[in-house]
């Protein structure tokens, strides 16, 4: 559990010393946080390289019944 603080005009979250040292947390470095219960059943966006695999996986053929115009 981590506690959010007033700081100057702002709000930060403050981690604890064994938290630092464990994700190896740096002064000035980004870290993106994101809620573990919203992420739930939410499917994630594919990245440009599973896309690619995914095509790739098609060689050119299309599903029986696939036609372009």
């Amino acid at each position: 559990m981590v506690k959010v603080v007033k700081w100057g005009n702002s709000l930060a979250i403050r981690f604890p010393k064994e938290i630092v040292d464990i994700l190896q947390l740096k002064e000035g470095q980004q870290i993106d946080i994101r809620n573990a219960d919203a992420e739930k059943g939410r499917k994630k966006k594919p990245v440009s390289r599973d896309i690619r695999a995914r095509l790739r996986k098609y060689e050119g053929r299309l599903p029986p019944g696939w036609t372009f115009e």
